[in-house]
């Protein structure tokens, strides 16, 4: 079986990983790869890269020509301050890509498209358990165009006999090769980079940090998409992907702490510490469970133990 996976960032990389792994052929289309991230944690010798970008369906159409691929992985997004900055091109990539993505795999007859999506979607003030029929209803730019991306994949890939398959991601993180993107994966990187590299590091709680969120180790996303690339017999199409609790930076830190007893890590905090939130709820992963056979393994210790590991092998 051969996959093509748009993106060759943090999830998409790990994916061709784990992929890879199971004996599949494998194929990013990365308009600028970085190549020692992808021999770093794939192995460059497993995966063929072919450059092009997603807002140009020849592109893709091509790209997917080319690879004779049988399933379509979709992971190029546009997050954080870049959305913000650049919010034209957010849509333009994030919705407009995917729509591409979604026209090129059926051109090419490509039966199948897992697309990453994200939590960003839902209505995060609504009362209950956060499963997959929660109210949508976006407080972002980026969450607006993940949503509309979703919703004209999976009514696009119904009308022209492409399986759609969504994955509603909460906060990614894990090994990559900057420190850049979300607001909370710059943070991480921080607190969990700086000791294991010998440095004392001191991080602002940003508004973005008052409060208790659900955190996916990159390992557990790419494994979820791997699961959906194979999964049969499905019926739904939409699945929360996560952990299914709530943590805070400082449960973060803990853990890097318990690893490297002598890091140095400073939160500063303008507003005191965090009480857990009343009003949030963590994903329910039983569809995902049930449909996809999927289970974190990843938790914050078990996450910042790897990514320690991985840091300093870099």
């Amino acid at each position: 079986m051969t996959t093509l996976i748009t993106g060759a960032g943090m999830l998409g990389v790990h994916l061709a990983k784990d992929l890879a792994d199971q004996g599949e052929r494998v194929v990013l289309f990365e308009l600028n790869p970085v190549m020692w991230y992808i021999n770093k944690v794939a192995g460059a010798e497993r995966v063929e890269v072919i450059r092009g970008d997603v807002t140009n369906l020849g592109d893709l159409v091509a790209a997917l020509q080319k690879s004779g691929a049988d399933c379509l992985v979709h992971t190029v997004g546009l997050l954080g301050a870049a959305v913000a900055a650049a919010p034209y091109t957010a849509v333009k990539v994030n919705t407009g890509g995917t729509v591409n993505a979604i026209e090129a795999a059926r051109l090419t007859g490509v039966k199948r498209m897992v697309f990453a999506s994200t939590m960003g979607v839902y209505d995060v003030t609504a009362s209950g358990p956060m499963n997959e029929d929660q109210m949508t209803a976006p407080n972002s730019l980026y969450g607006a165009t993940k949503l509309a991306a979703e919703r004209l994949a999976l009514q696009y890939g119904a009308h022209y006999g492409v399986e759609v398959i969504a994955l509603r991601y909460p906060v990614g993180y894990g090994y990559t090769f900057s420190a850049a993107g979300t607001p909370f994966g710059s943070v991480i990187y921080e607190v969990v980079a700086g000791p294991a590299e010998g440095r004392a590091v001191t991080v602002e709680r940003s508004p973005l940090w008052m409060g208790y969120n659900e955190f996916v180790y990159a390992k557990d996303m790419a494994r979820a998409a791997a699961l959906a690339v194979r999964a049969e017999g499905l019926t739904d199409h939409i699945f929360n992907i996560g952990t299914g609790v709530l943590k805070d930076l400082a449960d973060i830190v803990a853990s890097v702490k318990e690893e490297i007893p002598d890091a140095q890590i400073t939160i500063n905090e303008p507003n005191g510490p965090v009480q857990a939130s009343s009003t949030r709820y963590p994903f329910d992963l039983v569809k995902a469970g049930e449909q996809l056979g999927y289970k974190p393994s990843y938790f914050i210790p078990e996450a910042v133990k790897d990514y320690i590991a991985s840091v300093r092998a870099s």
